[in-house]
């Protein structure tokens, strides 16, 4: 698989170190690109784009947390 520049792929064995903030930084990504997608002028685009890129969403409960 061919990565754009500047994207490396670390080898299958290596550990990767992740920031602290991650989790933070993911949600308010998250939450910066949901209201993005939420405008009017935007959403039907959106949704083709998406579209193409989601193959299938799958939703599982989980008895341990009992959550989905």
């Amino acid at each position: 698989m061919a990565f754009p520049a500047g994207i490396v792929r670390a080898a299958p064995s290596s550990e990767i170190e992740l920031p602290d903030g991650l989790p933070k930084l993911y949600r308010e990504t998250v939450a910066v690109l949901a209201a993005k997608l939420s405008k009017e002028s935007v959403a039907g685009r959106a949704a083709d784009e998406l579209h193409d890129l989601v193959d299938r969403i799958v939703v599982q409960w989980d008895d341990n947390a009992h959550r989905h």
